[in-house]
């Protein structure tokens, strides 16, 4: 229990320490969010009504050669002035420096399989999904749609923020799609955040709908070593607690 308490706090990346009725309600809660993983999938007549697809990624895949990366020189800038390299822009996906990975090659396929299956779909997602469609299945996805990391770190939650600025938040009903260990907590963020913008609107709740997507593996050569097996789950846990935290899940999206 306080190697979990201490997580809730050491990841939460605040100016304050968490209240500690949230801790609390965190540790009681602790079987929850570490015991729920793949959830049921929706039916398929209500996942063939909604028009539009939102992805997250999982990891990226390597780097195409071994010239340097993006944010390389940057970085070997801030060590020479000191900053440590926790500190440091960490490496991110970027179509003309890396491969899109084989995780995101899998929720890829889970894309293309649904609109083949039940129509065409508006897609959406991280630049990693939406290059992987592009590449492998032919899909001409408008570069609008794709979520693209700037100099700051690309989060799960920051991609449904960013999305929804482009249109996002106009459909009534979304499919997400991401890792089975990941995509509860991608769906949260989706909702909420579409649902906040709809609210500003005026407009009725959209609904996130979750597929099956057990057929999106880990995989070993992903560049972010958290998330190359089940061992992302420690992760996720932390996650889970920090979005909840920030207002971007709840716990009834663990059921």
């Amino acid at each position: 229990m306080r190697s979990f308490v201490r997580q809730v706090v050491e990841t939460l990346e605040q100016g304050r320490p968490p209240e500690a009725e949230f801790v609390e309600a965190m540790v009681a809660a602790r079987h929850r969010i570490a015991g729920a993983w793949q959830p049921a999938a929706a039916p398929a007549n209500e996942l063939e009504r909604a028009p539009a697809i939102v992805a997250a990624s999982f990891n990226f895949g390597p780097r195409r050669d071994a010239a340097a990366g993006p944010y390389d020189e940057f970085n070997r800038r801030l060590a020479q002035c000191g900053v440590p390299a926790d500190r440091q822009i960490p490496e991110q996906y970027h179509p003309h420096y890396h491969f899109p990975g084989g995780s995101n090659q899998d929720i890829a396929d889970v894309i293309a399989d649904l609109c083949g299956r039940l129509g065409p779909k508006d897609i959406w997602g991280q630049i990693e999904v939406i290059e992987a469609l592009r590449l492998s299945h032919g899909l001409a996805i408008p570069d609008e749609r794709a979520a693209i990391p700037a100099a700051a770190y690309l989060s799960t939650t920051d991609v449904p923020k960013q999305l929804v600025k482009r249109g996002l938040a106009d459909y009534a009903s979304i499919i997400a799609v991401g890792h089975p260990d990941h995509v509860r907590r991608v769906a949260a963020g989706v909702e909420i955040v579409v649902n906040t913008a709809r609210a500003s609107r005026g407009l009725a709740p959209a609904r996130v709908l979750m597929p099956d997507v057990s057929r999106v593996r880990y995989h070993a050569d992903g560049v972010q070593p958290w998330a190359r097996d089940e061992r992302y789950r420690e992760h996720e846990c932390a996650a889970r607690v920090k979005a909840m935290y920030l207002g971007l899940m709840r716990l009834d999206h663990l059921e």
